[in-house]
């Protein structure tokens, strides 16, 4: 509660969250909402540490929006773990920003 970290906010994020099917689309949204509260501050595996877009592993790139089970490696591998939560939250923030969040729910129900 000091404001270094927003995990709190994540977690409670997903109470809102249930609902959408894609892993990474929870835990994406979770992040952008911690982070636009809290900008910079830790959440989750990731504390306040940027990824370089284009050094996120193609496993955690084939995940995106997807219905997948959540890969074993999310809990066995720290550094694929920080990929697929830095990924899932840019995902995320894209959606919302661009205003496609509600499309790309309407989609994947469709499936």
């Amino acid at each position: 509660m000091s404001g270094n970290d927003a995990t709190y906010i994540h977690e409670l994020t997903h109470l809102f969250t249930w609902k959408y099917r894609s892993h990474t689309l929870r835990e994406g949204i979770a992040d952008y909402v911690a982070l636009t509260i809290l900008p910079g501050a830790a959440v989750g595996p990731n504390e306040g540490k940027a990824w370089n877009l284009s050094r996120i592993p193609l496993e955690v790139l084939e995940c995106l929006g997807t219905i997948k089970p959540i890969p074993g490696w999310v809990t066995t591998d720290p550094l694929r773990r920080s990929a697929y939560y830095f990924a899932s939250y840019r995902f995320a923030k894209y959606l919302v920003e661009e205003g496609k969040l509600r499309y790309f729910d309407e989609a994947l129900r469709l499936r």
